[in-house]
């Protein structure tokens, strides 16, 4: 279910932002007509921030969201934010939240990383307690005094 929301929200942005002059949120209008839009872009940024807020609680591991899933929102976003700035929709009231949002994404990213199977197994297998072998090499000198 989760990984069909990000699908579902992704989707939804991605028309959203190739629609974005035939919806008119990228003009400013006046007095309510901007406090709709702002409501509307508040609201679309809001669901990312939630929904990575919550990636982490995948009821099944076919739902977990993975790294190559969120390098994914990654691009996407800084796709949107591309496509946007020409309106000045990014990083505005009015407009998509692509710091916040990246931010939110490298979060995920740190904490799927730490928290991977792989990743701590691999941290515990590569601790070494010899010395490199290059150390060595110094005292070779100072035994032929």
């Amino acid at each position: 279910m989760l990984l069909k929301s990000f699908d579902t929200l992704s989707r939804l942005t991605d028309i959203v932002v190739t629609n974005c002059e035939k919806l008119g949120l990228a003009s400013d209008g006046g007095g309510a007509v901007v406090e709709q839009k702002a409501g509307f872009w508040t609201g679309l940024n809001n669901c990312w921030l939630f929904a990575f807020s919550h990636y982490g609680n995948a009821r099944s591991d076919d739902q977990r969201i993975r790294e190559h899933h969120l390098h994914h929102l990654h691009n996407n976003v800084k796709a949107w934010a591309d496509a946007l700035e020409k309106y000045g929709l990014v990083n505005y009231e009015l407009g998509l939240w692509e710091q916040d949002i990246l931010e939110a994404i490298e979060v995920c990213l740190i904490n799927t990383s730490v928290f991977a199977p792989s990743t701590t197994t691999a941290t515990t297998t590569s601790i070494s307690v010899d010395p490199p072998d290059n150390e060595d090499e110094g005292d070779d000198d100072s035994e032929d005094n």
